[in-house]
């Protein structure tokens, strides 16, 4: 034991000199989700008018997609505050599940299993949505298609915007 506190202490004393990285202060720490309901909202997008869309109600893996108003659980958005900022958008039928961005940039968001990863908080400010990690926004495709992750909303004239 007493070794073990040895080096601990002498990983700290690196770590303070700057000779050693202090990785546990990267933005990419897992956080702990409630899973709770905080606010739950729908959001049509500006451009097609489609809603934001778990698709099919289904669990890990699921793609996020646009479709029209149904009214459905897998349309409803439960918002979770992060304790590192943002928001946990949970699917409104299983508050275990939240809308993840694999790739944190150009990936398609699909629904994962709540992990707390900086992969699954997003801002949500000014009618667009958008990975905290990467600062890359939701955007509609069109009926049916997975939405994507867009670096500039500009781009995507009304696509990358939700009310």
């Amino acid at each position: 034991m007493k070794r073990l506190t040895t080096i601990l202490a002498l990983a700290g004393l690196l770590v303070a000199a700057g000779t050693l990285p202090a990785t546990a202060a990267t933005t990419d720490r897992t956080a702990e989700t409630s899973n709770k309901c905080e606010q739950k909202n729908r959001y049509q997008n500006r451009g097609s008018g489609y809603y934001l869309d778990a698709s099919g109600g289904g669990g890990k893996g699921t793609k996020v997609i646009t479709w029209d108003w149904n009214g459905g659980a897998n349309q409803y958005w439960c918002m979770e505050r992060a304790s590192e900022g943002g928001w946990y958008f949970h699917p409104s039928y299983n508050l275990n599940l939240c809308m993840d961005s694999p790739d944190s940039r150009e990936d398609s968001p699909v629904i994962w299993n709540c992990k707390g990863n900086a992969n699954q908080r997003f801002n949500v400010s000014g009618n667009l949505i958008w990975l905290r990690r990467s600062g890359w926004y939701v955007t509609d495709d069109g009926r049916g298609s997975q939405v994507f992750m867009s670096a500039r909303p500009s781009d995507f004239g009304r696509d990358a915007y939700w009310d």
